[in-house]
């Protein structure tokens, strides 16, 4: 069965047009990059994970809205699980269970060394991997070497 991704087309919309009008160019880059190479990632985790694909992806497009486009590098997480719910909900074509189940990968996703449910988790590794993505040379902290290396064995990378 095919998947519809209309409603992910009209995140992906609204998440470049806020994106867009971030003054400062690299943060700008930084964030487009950034939220990009998540949504890849997820995608490849979803499908080798059989999570919700359209779900994860919509996820992976909003997880840090807050950070970038609402100036909150501290509880950014939060903020952006409480922002994503406001838009989600402003859209009128999401789920209550679904809404749900996005703000709390959200809210999760900056603290990985927690474990959570599988889908929250592919949000914490795509996150993750689009940070290996963009230095591979990076050496992650003692808190994230774990995890990383897991993924690494996971994807054969």
């Amino acid at each position: 069965m095919k998947q519809n991704f209309e409603r992910y087309e009209v995140v992906a919309q609204f998440i470049f047009d806020e994106y867009s009008k971030i003054y400062y160019a690299p943060l700008r880059y930084q964030a487009m990059r950034h939220t990009d190479l998540v949504d890849g990632w997820v995608t490849l985790l979803a499908q080798r994970r059989h999570l919700d694909l359209e779900l994860l992806k919509i996820s992976a497009l909003l997880h840090d809205l807050a950070r970038f486009s609402y100036n909150a590098p501290f509880q950014h997480a939060q903020k952006g699980a409480n922002l994503a719910r406001e838009i989600l909900e402003g859209m009128k074509q999401f789920e209550a269970s679904e809404i749900e189940q996005v703000c709390q990968a959200i809210s999760h996703h900056s603290d990985k060394q927690r474990i959570d449910t599988p889908f929250e988790e592919a949000l914490k590794d795509g996150d993750l991997l689009a940070r290996w993505s963009v230095d591979p040379s990076e050496q992650f902290e003692d808190d994230l070497k774990q995890r990383f290396n897991q993924l690494k064995a996971e994807l054969s990378l």
